[in-house]
Order: C-alpha cells, then sequence, then structure tokens
C-alpha cells in the first residue's frame, strides 16, 4: 500500500521536529514504531490528529482550513482533531504530528487488558463530535455481532451496544474501532446495561476554537499540565460559591461541596482557600443554574446532563477555566440521588485537569454512582499532575447544622470527620450535661436521641484519634408545645320529633389529651357521651314533650368548651278510639317501702304504653320534682330528707294519659 504525497512530505518535517515533542494527552498513545504519517487509500476524507509544535493560533487554524482541512475538536496539548482528505498539504505548517487514530487507540486498555470491572459483551462507544446520531446508530446496526442498547440518559455521542457471541468478541470490537466515525470504545457501567436513570457530566475546555469551548472526548486522559504548570508540584486553588439550589439548606451544600475538595486536597498537595469573587484568576466559581446560563453550554433540564466543569488554565481560558456548573433542574439531595457530594466529587477532578476514567468503579467514570471518596484510580491519576500528598491531613470535622428551634425531647446529628490518622472516635455533650458516642462509618458520623432540655441547648461535637481533636458546637433551642384549642361540634338534631329520646354526635378536637364529653338538658337529665378517637356519641338522651335545649360539653386540662343543640318534642296522633289508659308503671326499686341513711336514692323502674311512653316524672312530699332519665327503662336519682319522704312517680303515654306508683322511704 503506497503512501501519499503529502504524508511523506509531512514525515520529514516531524522527523525534524521530534526532539521537541509536546506530549499528545490520549489514554492510548500512538505506537511509537509506527509510522507517524500514515493513510490508507482511497483517499477520503477521514479523522486526522494534527498536532502543532506550539498552541495553536487561531492564523495557524485557518491557515489549515485554508488547505482544506475541517477542524472538528480540540485534543491537548496543542493537537487538533480534523477531518481532511489526501489532497490537504501540510507542507510550511509547524506541524509536529498528524495521523488518525489506529483501531488500537480507539479501545480502552481496560478492555484490552482484562481489567475485572469490565462487564464482558457491554460497551459503550463514543462517536467523534461531527457524526450525529443517526450516523452513529448505522454503524453500529452495519457491523455483525453487534446490537444496540437504548438508554435515555446516555450522553449525545454516546451508543450502548452488546456483541451478541462473546466468543468472537475481539474480532467484532477490532471491527467497530476500524470504522472512522468510531472516536473510542469503553466498559459499560452495570446501571446503564440494567437501564436504570444516572446522569452524565460535561467536561469543557472554554475558548480553544469555539468562541462557547468545546466538550472534550473520552480517550483524552488529562487536559495540560494541571494548575500547577509542567512538573508534579503543589498548587493553591481558591473557590467561591456564586449561586447555590434552593432546594437545599445552603450550609449544608458548601459542607458536602467543601467536602469534596477536601478528598482531592487528601491524597494530592492542593490546599483550597474561599475567594471574593468568582471571576478572580485561578478560582472554582460553583454555580447552581438551570438552561442558558450565559457559559455557551446550556443545561437540558430534569435527566441527562448534571453538571459541566471547565478545565484548567492555561491552555483553557479564564475567568471560565475551572469553573463548576450543577443543574439546578436536577433533584439534588444528601447521601441520595442525586448526590451533591458525589457530583462534586467528580467534577473537582475535571476542574484539577483530569479527564473521564473509563473505570465504572471510579469516581471520574462519566455517569452518576453514589458516591463516598476516591477510587485508587483517582488518586493515582492525579499523582499524574500534582505532588501526592505525604504528610498526614488535619482532623477535619464536620456537623450538619441541625434546625434553630424543635419542639422534639430529643434531635440527631451528622457529619463527616476526614483527615488525621487511623479511625478517629466522635464524641458529643450537651449543655445539661448528657453525653454520648457517635457511630462512625467511613467518613460519615451519626448521633442519635441527643436529650434536650427546655430552652436552649448547646452540642459540642468531638472527634480525636492519636494526631489530636478537632471540636465543634452547634445549638438548638427546645420549644414548649402549646396544643391546639380545645374545639366541639355537634351534628345537627332533627328541629321536632316524636321520640321520647334522641342521640347526639359531633367532633372533639385540640386539647391536651383525651377530653370528657357530657350533656344535660333543659328538663334536668344529664350523662357522658362515649369519645372514640374525634368522635362522640350520646345514646339516648331523654326529651320531654315539648322544647327540649341539651348542652353538650368537652373539658380537658386545657379549659372547657360548649355546644347547644334543641329540639321540639310533639305527641303523636291517639289511635283510632279514644284511649283513657295510662301506662303500665311499675317501681322495680325500691319495690316496697324502705328506710335508709343516705341523702339521696336511684329509683329505677319501667313503663310501656301502646301509644309510646311520653315521660316519667317524679315528686316527693319535701318539694323535689324532675324527669327521670329513660322511658320504657327509667331511673331518677332522687333526693331525701331526714324523716318520711313520699315519692310519687307518673308515667305520661303520648295521649296525655298519666299512671302512678308511689312508694314511702324513711330517710334516718
Amino acid at each position: 500500500m503506497r503512501k501519499l504525497r503529502w504524508l511523506i512530505l509531512l514525515g520529514v518535517q516531524v522527523a525534524a521536529l521530534a526532539q521537541q515533542a509536546p506530549p499528545l494527552r490520549l489514554k492510548v498513545p500512538p505506537d511509537p514504531n509506527a509510522p507517524a504519517m500514515f493513510l490508507p487509500e482511497p483517499p477520503a476524507a477521514v479523522h486526522v490528529i494534527v498536532q502543532f509544535q506550539d498552541p495553536p493560533t487561531p492564523d495557524t487554524l485557518q491557515a489549515l482550513a485554508g488547505r482544506g482541512a475541517t477542524t472538528v475538536s480540540y485534543i491537548p496539548d496543542n493537537a487538533v482533531l480534523t477531518t481532511m482528505n489526501a489532497a490537504v498539504s501540510l507542507v510550511d505548517l509547524p506541524v509536529h504530528y498528524a495521523a488518525p487514530l489506529s483501531p488500537y487507540q480507539k479501545i480502552s486498555p481496560l478492555i484490552a487488558d482484562g481489567n475485572p470491572s469490565v462487564i464482558r459483551g457491554n460497551y459503550l462507544v463514543e462517536f467523534h463530535p461531527d457524526i450525529d446520531a443517526s450516523a452513529a446508530r448505522r454503524v453500529i446496526l452495519n457491523l455483525p455481532l453487534l446490537e444496540l442498547l437504548d438508554n435515555p440518559d446516555l450522553a449525545s455521542r454516546h451508543v450502548l451496544l452488546h456483541v451478541m457471541d462473546l466468543s468472537r468478541e475481539a474480532e467484532a470490537l477490532a471491527s467497530l474501532a476500524a470504522q472512522d466515525a468510531v472516536a473510542y470504545i469503553f466498559p459499560a457501567a452495570p446501571e446503564l446495561i440494567q437501564g436504570l436513570p444516572v446522569g452524565v457530566d460535561l467536561p469543557v475546555a472554554p475558548g480553544l476554537l469555539l468562541a462557547s469551548g468545546e466538550v472534550l472526548g473520552q480517550l483524552v486522559s488529562s487536559f495540560g499540565d494541571g494548575w500547577d504548570g509542567p512538573g508534579k508540584n503543589a498548587v493553591t486553588l481558591n473557590y467561591f460559591f456564586s449561586q447555590l439550589t434552593s432546594q437545599l439548606p445552603d450550609l449544608v451544600t458548601k459542607s458536602e461541596i467543601a467536602r469534596a475538595l477536601a478528598e482531592w486536597a487528601k491524597v494530592a498537595q492542593i490546599t483550597w482557600v474561599p475567594d471574593a469573587s468568582p471571576t478572580a484568576d485561578r478560582t472554582i466559581n460553583i454555580l447552581f443554574a438551570t438552561g442558558d446560563h450565559g457559559d455557551g453550554f446550556p443545561f437540558d433540564g430534569p435527566g441527562g446532563v448534571l453538571a459541566h466543569t471547565f478545565y484548567p488554565s492555561l491552555p483553557a481560558a479564564e475567568p471560565l477555566a475551572g469553573d463548576m456548573h450543577f443543574d439546578d433542574a436536577e433533584s439534588w439531595h444528601f447521601g441520595s440521588n442525586f448526590d451533591v457530594f458525589s457530583v462534586a466529587l467528580h467534577e473537582i477532578g475535571h476542574a484539577l485537569g483530569l479527564g473521564s476514567s473509563d473505570n465504572p468503579d471510579s469516581v471520574m467514570y462519566p455517569y452518576y454512582r453514589l458516591r463516598t471518596g476516591l477510587a485508587q484510580e483517582d488518586r493515582d491519576a492525579i499523582w499524574t499532575l500534582y505532588a501526592a500528598r505525604t504528610e498526614t491531613p488535619p482532623l477535619t470535622l464536620t456537623v450538619n447544622p441541625p434546625p434553630i428551634t424543635t419542639t422534639s425531647a430529643t434531635i440527631s446529628l451528622s457529619g463527616t470527620v476526614t483527615g488525621g490518622s487511623g479511625t478517629p472516635t466522635v464524641t458529643w455533650t450537651t449543655s445539661t450535661g448528657a453525653s454520648g458516642t457517635a457511630s462512625v462509618s467511613g467518613t460519615s458520623w451519626t448521633a442519635a436521641s441527643i436529650p434536650l432540655a427546655m430552652g436552649l441547648n448547646s452540642i459540642t461535637v468531638t472527634a480525636t484519634d492519636t494526631t489530636g481533636s478537632s471540636s465543634s458546637t452547634v445549638s438548638v433551642t427546645r420549644q414548649a408545645v402549646t396544643p391546639p384549642p380545645l374545639a366541639l361540634t355537634a351534628n345537627a338534631v332533627p328541629a321536632a320529633t316524636t321520640s321520647a329520646t334522641i342521640s347526639l354526635s359531633g367532633t372533639v378536637t385540640g386539647g391536651s389529651g383525651t377530653p370528657a364529653v357530657t350533656w344535660s338538658s333543659s328538663t334536668g337529665a344529664s350523662g357522658a357521651a362515649s369519645v372514640n378517637g374525634t368522635n362522640w356519641t350520646a345514646l339516648n338522651v331523654p326529651l320531654a314533650i315539648g322544647f327540649n335545649s341539651i348542652t353538650i360539653t368537652a373539658a380537658d386540662s386545657t379549659g372547657s368548651i360548649s355546644r347547644v343543640v334543641s329540639t321540639t318534642r310533639t305527641v303523636s296522633p291517639p289511635p283510632t278510639g279514644t284511649d283513657t289508659t295510662g301506662p303500665a308503671l311499675t317501681i322495680t326499686y325500691p319495690s316496697t317501702t324502705l328506710a335508709t341513711t343516705q341523702a339521696s336514692l336511684t329509683f329505677r323502674g319501667t313503663a310501656s304504653d301502646p301509644s309510646g311512653v311520653a315521660s316519667v316524672t317524679f315528686s316527693t312530699n319535701t318539694g323535689s320534682a324532675g324527669t327521670a332519665s329513660g322511658t320504657n327503662a327509667w331511673s331518677a336519682a332522687i333526693p331525701l330528707l331526714v324523716g318520711f319522704n313520699q315519692v310519687v312517680i307518673r308515667a305520661y303515654d303520648t295521649a296525655g294519659n298519666m299512671s302512678w306508683r308511689s312508694v314511702i322511704v324513711t330517710r334516718r
């Protein structure tokens, strides 16, 4: 296979510049033994990486375009991905390297090396930025052994596929990698394979080729030398909270993001300092926003992209360099999806210069997973850019802010403990003298059921290990519970009735504890209602003939409240013929003359009549009188004076007929 003329000429220039080679930050670098300039026939337009000796200027890129090449995206360092054909000449341009990606450069080393994190047969394919989604899907569908899998949360350049015959997996992936449209093939996370909702992030390079910047590909390992410049050095960076989400308390959101910053500082010599300006150089501006928020990369709403982050300066441009933007249209949480700490931990890696990892177990994998800390791969990656931290980081304790006030008798606190040496112990003490030990799991701690006294309580939480201790104090005021006022309702009763009794009902709410509900009528009868939850019922309240007023009262320790209902009892028309017979009346107790020392005695008996018993009354020779409770079965508590008491019981039917019985009771 012959080489094209422009490639031969370019090869001469590459050889002349070989001693000053800038790094090409690809996960799979070019084979050093392969020709630097090689393009097979036919000379159709293909994707070619063109690397310059120095960062390309607009004039350099314009000259490249003038020769027929189309710039697609930036690749660090000093390189651009282009499309060109054999007619394009690179002679006299300051080009250091130019070649297409070889098939082996497009397959993740994790796949090639058989890494245990790889789920065989399931892979993500990233296509070049100028390949639309329909063309990308056609590439997969036109190849044997491959089938497409769908997941709505996939990034726009990603396709999820399944290799149908694992015995021919290597053959299938090699055939796929040989396609010019394919940029990179890497492992799919189990969440993607299962079709679970996941978020994705976009690492962004501002102002490099396009006015608004661009999204860098999965094949890039890192972006530039990091904020510390060439070599592995220490660095001090600033951060600024420009706008936070209204979904969560500001203090806790700041604490979670600060905890994520501290995770990276634990393994690399990075010092984070709060800044006073979001646009200052070397400042990570942290922003929650929705839709188009002015950086050229509008958010897509719930689902899809969770956040995007701009790479460091240089070579990215200030003031956006390093800035972290979160989509506030997502549902943000602490410790559950979507977790602020987990997303911030990933985004900070990009802000420091790291590309996206191919390993689903790594924090830097481009799709969301709940995280508690960095994986070893993340540590190894950051150590390629910055000096490793060898000294023990200081013991750091955070306490999530409790509510300012509460009516509860106890409270639970939680937070994080990082740094130090070994596993720290977290204890708590209160201003009332209570104390206890929190449970620690990883970098999180929880103290449950801390007792609170009425009024102000100060709670001091202390983390202790072999390096020392760290304390933090929070305050919460316990307030007395003010019960709602007692409220009583009585359901309406009929305005008139011929019945000798009536049942009442209603509700009782508020107050403290279980209230008592009683009733009393204008005829002197009274009793207690039954209460079940917020409902009360009073059965068989006796009615006298004529107007009856019944007062219902609810009472508890907070006070009492009353309601009044009224009804008129009318006499039923007598049956055909003249009714002149009074009710059959019996006094069952006392049934005969009685002597007692009691001041009152409850008389009981029965009464019946074909037309119905209207009422039962009593009177004594000493002047007492009243209406008994009930009619067919009646009772009456009758007061007694010392000496002779004649008690007369009268029963009335609905026709007005009366019958009576009397008993003599002597009170000694």
